[in-house]
């Protein structure tokens, strides 16, 4: 049992730190991007923290995981704030943040023992009171997040996401620290295995989102509007990008970007329209509500439609591959997003409608 709460340990290590390598080593970085970066950068070390303290006889490797612990809830914390394009905090109230932390640290490396009964409370309610004001944020901004500017029911799905894992870490470190308190040991706690086995699950599952580019995924990589529609965080006015975006929409056309055989990257746009790659980037996401992916795959999925219309006779494969896709998966998921159909189901229809 031991032995499987390490190898949990390094495997979630390791994934979350190829997430973080992920966000923070892309050419365009956001805020949120750097710190959703941030917070998968703690959550490597410290499961590698765990890791280390299960394999070594050194104590400062736990009490270092715990003092890492505490700043879990600030920095999603604020990554909401950043996706809901929240006003930075003053300086004082930025520092408040590290409090816990601190505290944590100056008892256990202190030799405080007075104090060691007043680390797991701290904890706990470090979790609980952090995942309360991300829940009341997002209550707050969800009649508008799903109201106003296009992107913004793609950030409202993304947040409700964060909160359920979120609500999920807390659970569980609550479960944890209780089994704990009864005098069981760390690495035989059967809340901790669950804990470290659902996370992988979660871990594999937003690995697999990014290596597929998934809707949201992709969307909260590129997204980079806040609270203010008319304008982008360049400068740029809405005419300017509505300029930009037709520039980039007669040029998709015209070369059939979309079709490219090893895809048409937004550096590649931007560089044949001559604009800066971030630039692209804001039009597309203020004027239509997408990412720039995103935007490629509904040029995709209308000329797949085209040619089923035009050509009845051609199979799906053929259509997939000539309206710029690579793999099934995405064709049927990308193509059931914009039409609300399976191309089966929406090549049937259009054999039906054709025979009448």
């Amino acid at each position: 049992m031991e032995s499987s709460l390490i190898s949990l340990f390094l495997i979630n290590c390791l994934l979350c730190g190829l997430l973080t390598l992920h966000l923070l080593a892309r050419p365009i970085k956001n805020e949120h991007t750097r710190i959703l970066g941030a917070c998968y950068c703690l959550i490597a070390l410290l499961n590698g923290l765990g890791y280390l303290s299960q394999t070594s006889d050194l104590w400062q490797f736990g009490s270092l995981r715990a003092v890492g612990a505490t700043f879990m809830g600030p920095l999603y914390y604020h990554y909401f704030q950043s996706i809901l394009g929240a006003r930075n905090e003053s300086v004082l109230l930025n520092g408040a943040h590290l409090i816990p932390g601190a505290t944590i640290a100056i008892i256990l490396f202190g030799g405080i023992n007075q104090l060691m009964g007043w680390i797991t409370p701290i904890i706990l309610l470090s979790f609980w009171a952090y995942l309360a004001a991300s829940v009341y944020r997002l209550l707050l901004a969800a009649r508008s997040l799903q109201q106003t500017n296009k992107a913004q029911p793609m950030a409202y799905q993304w947040l409700k996401v964060l909160v359920a894992i979120l609500t999920t870490n807390a659970i569980s470190e609550l479960l944890i620290n209780w089994e704990i308190s009864l005098g069981k040991p760390l690495a035989k706690s059967t809340f901790m295995h669950i804990t470290a086995f659902l996370f992988l699950g979660i871990n594999l599952v937003i690995t697999y989102f990014a290596l597929q580019r998934h809707p949201l995924w992709d969307w909260m990589l590129e997204h980079t509007q806040h609270s203010n529609p008319s304008k982008t965080k360049g400068g740029n006015s809405s005419e300017e990008t509505k300029r930009l975006l037709k520039q980039f929409m007669q040029q998709l056309n015209n070369q059939q970007w979309f079709k490219e055989e090893a895809g048409f990257t937004i550096a590649m746009a931007a560089r044949a329209l001559n604009i800066p790659q971030r630039q692209l980037s804001e039009a597309i996401n203020a004027e239509t509500g997408l990412s720039y992916s995103q935007l490629m795959n509904k040029r995709r999925v209308e000329e797949a439609v085209t040619m089923m219309s035009e050509h009845p006779e051609k199979s799906l494969t053929a259509v997939m591959y000539e309206a710029g896709f690579r793999t099934k998966s995405s064709f049927n998921r990308e193509f059931s997003r914009v039409t609300g159909k399976s191309p089966s189901e929406y090549q049937q229809l259009k054999h039906s409608i054709q025979s009448v």
